[in-house]
């Protein structure tokens, strides 16, 4: 738990880790529940170079307005080369089979739209990324859950297709 120490928050305290019991650890393993955690995580690993794929960055700006549908780019990072990269965050802490997670844990026609949000700006001779936050200490990759929404991993499938730089 951490206070945030802000009087106009309707509750002073976040929940910030919790842990899950799995069959490879007798502590069980820790997971970062704070989603707004997430960009800023994001944002540090590319500031320290943690990301090679986003290497000679000039600068990030964060919650950008942007695209058809009105939307919001997590991080729009412009490298030095004048290159702008549109980076949708998601936070993923769900997993449903020892070492994997899986996104989304809830349907999200939300994240349908900034698929369509991504491609635009692709199309536009831009980058668009969706990076993927696990915040687990027990995960070894990533899968969609179609058993949550069947049509989020569908429509990822079909921009993966359409746009082979697609992230």
């Amino acid at each position: 738990m951490s206070n945030r120490h802000n009087p106009r928050r309707k509750y002073i305290y976040s929940w910030e880790l919790s842990t899950v019991q799995d069959a490879s650890s007798k502590e069980g393993s820790l997971i970062g529940i704070n989603t707004l955690l997430a960009n800023k995580l994001v944002k540090e690993a590319i500031e320290k170079g943690y990301l090679s794929e986003l290497a000679d960055v000039k600068k990030i700006d964060t919650e950008v307005s942007y695209g058809a549908e009105k939307s919001r780019i997590d991080l729009l990072v412009t490298q030095s080369n004048g290159q702008q990269c549109y980076i949708e965050v998601k936070n993923v802490t769900a997993s449903f089979e020892p070492g994997v997670a899986a996104f989304p844990d809830a349907v999200t026609a939300r994240g349908t739209r900034h698929l369509r949000e991504l491609e635009l700006m692709v199309q536009q001779r831009h980058r668009g990324i969706i990076l993927f936050c696990v915040q687990r200490e027990d995960i070894k990759q990533v899968r969609a859950a179609a058993e949550i929404d069947p049509l989020y991993p569908i429509n990822l499938k079909m921009q993966d297709r359409r746009l082979g730089n697609y992230h």
